[in-house]
């Protein structure tokens, strides 16, 4: 039920300020304050704004919160809704699930007909 809460919570902040013409000052935001929640709220703005999946941030982040069961799980709830959402190179699927401990198997099971959104072609920001 934490978990639950604490990704809502995240995904209700992200969207409440979302928004690409902010993006410098997210970064300004994360580079001052540096708490695990404002990355958690980063990472969920960059999922969902840029584009890109942002592969390098997302493993590096994962690395981080080892060992810290809630902001963990709350990573991979992001990054499987994002998978969920939107078409991800299979590559970086694969990578990603396997650094972050995620069953590629559940991510499989998604159906690519059922994308609820369509993104431009994924890149990876190595």
């Amino acid at each position: 039920m934490a978990e639950t809460l604490a990704y809502s919570t995240v995904k209700l902040i992200s969207r409440a300020v979302g928004s690409r013409d902010l993006e410098e000052t997210y970064k300004a935001i994360r580079d001052e304050l540096k708490t695990t929640a404002v990355e958690l709220v980063h990472v969920s703005l960059e999922l969902d704004q840029l584009g890109l999946f942002p592969k390098k941030y997302v493993i590096d982040l994962g690395d981080e919160l080892k060992g810290l069961q809630l902001p963990e799980s709350v990573l991979r709830h992001l990054v499987i809704s994002h998978f969920y959402l939107y078409n991800v190179q299979f590559q970086i699927k694969q990578a990603v699930c396997s650094k972050l401990g995620i069953s590629y198997e559940r991510i499989q099971r998604f159906n690519p007909a059922n994308k609820l959104l369509i993104s431009a072609p994924q890149r990876s920001e190595n």
